[in-house]
């Protein structure tokens, strides 16, 4: 059974330390990775990602966590996450942030 998400990951925070104390295997880390980019892409500050292009990468990660799709739900899964708590998480998040009203 997945664990919930903590209160909020923010995209500076480091998955390593939560790795480390619970023995997470690598394959569920790097799907915490995959949320953790699309986190960082919501909110405007991937890097590596043309000015010109910035803005759909945004709206897109945005539509990824709003969607509440069967690939948002599958990533959620394989990370060890409740997607339901990952969601609720984010979009809390991205309107603390200003990114979404």
């Amino acid at each position: 059974m997945p664990y919930s998400m903590p209160d909020v990951y923010y995209p500076d925070e480091q998955f390593s330390s939560v790795a480390t104390e619970h023995a997470i295997p690598s394959e569920q880390r790097l799907w915490q990775r995959v949320i953790l980019q699309a986190i960082t892409d919501a909110q405007g500050k991937a890097n590596g990602i043309k000015k010109e292009e910035r803005q759909d990468a945004i709206q897109q990660a945005i539509r990824w966590f709003k969607g509440n799709g069967e690939n948002f739900q599958e990533v959620c899964l394989m990370a060890g996450f409740e997607p339901s708590m990952v969601r609720k998480n984010v979009m809390m998040l991205l309107r603390k942030r200003g990114v979404i009203v």
